[in-house]
């Protein structure tokens, strides 16, 4: 065994070897999926890169989850809880917050009131004693990218349904639509994550190096909303951007941008 693993794999081990993207990178994907123009993975990508939610969570978000109108001039965010009893699924389960971007949000409901959700919810053959409960994210065949593992309906599939056309669409069309615009790297859907922790760090260091906040509060903010379990995790954040002297790019810029491009 070698003592410095990280000479070989450069990923931050979070759940899984996560690469995060640098911000020219997560443009691309954004790029790219606006002109593949797949509502279903524009919207869950965008979920992931916001939220750092993972693939199981974003997938087994629910309609009842976006059921309250936004008072748009005075929220700038949404909290939304996942994990036991909320019928969205986290690592082990554990109860967590999601904090959406109000504009993030707003798009899915935008959604959800779309003829394409509509004919998508009405081709689901598996139907909730609570309408509330159907899936935001539907195949045209209206079964689940990733079915909840508390749902009903899970015994019924011959293969349940756990992000696989998910990974497929990511390695066949957007990979394909990335090279088209000259960009070639590896990813996965997971990476997603790491790179919205490392947005936060990018935001909250300026703010540190200005002595305006302490290094450990921004930590712990991460913390929370990344919802890692220990603070051991969210270091690896720091250690990561550390080795690779990521210089911050700014933030808010970056997610106008984001928000712009994706809102024509």
């Amino acid at each position: 065994a070698t003592s410095n693993p990280d000479l070989f794999d450069d990923a931050i081990v979070d759940g899984g070897r996560l690469h995060p993207l640098s911000k020219e990178q997560q443009i691309a994907i954004a790029k790219a999926l606006k002109t593949i123009g797949n509502t279903e993975m524009t919207l869950s990508f965008l979920i992931a890169l916001t939220t750092g939610a993972r693939i199981q969570t974003v997938f087994t978000l629910r309609k009842k989850h976006f059921e309250k109108p936004l008072k748009e001039e005075v929220e700038t965010e949404v909290k939304i809880k996942v994990g036991y009893g909320t019928d969205c699924d986290t690592k082990f389960n554990k109860i967590h917050t999601l904090i959406f971007p109000s504009w993030v949000y707003q798009k899915v409901r935008i959604y959800l009131n779309s003829p394409r959700y509509k004919k998508r919810e009405d081709n689901s053959t598996h139907i909730f004693e609570n309408q509330n409960k159907q899936y935001i994210f539907l195949t045209n065949r209206g079964t689940p990218f990733y079915a909840a593992h508390d749902d009903p309906y899970r015994h019924l599939y011959k293969e349940v349904p756990n992000g696989a056309t998910v990974r497929q669409f990511v390695f066949t069309s957007l990979k394909k639509q990335l090279k088209k615009d000259e960009y070639q790297f590896d990813f996965s859907f997971h990476d997603l994550r790491a790179s919205y922790g490392m947005n936060l760090l990018d935001k909250l260091i300026p703010l540190v190096d200005k002595k305006e906040l302490k290094l450990s509060h921004a930590l712990i903010h991460i913390k929370e909303k990344m919802g890692h379990s220990s603070l051991s995790t969210t270091e690896k954040y720091l250690n990561f951007r550390e080795r690779h002297k990521i210089k911050e790019q700014a933030q808010d810029n970056y997610e106008t941008y984001l928000m712009e491009l994706l809102n024509e």
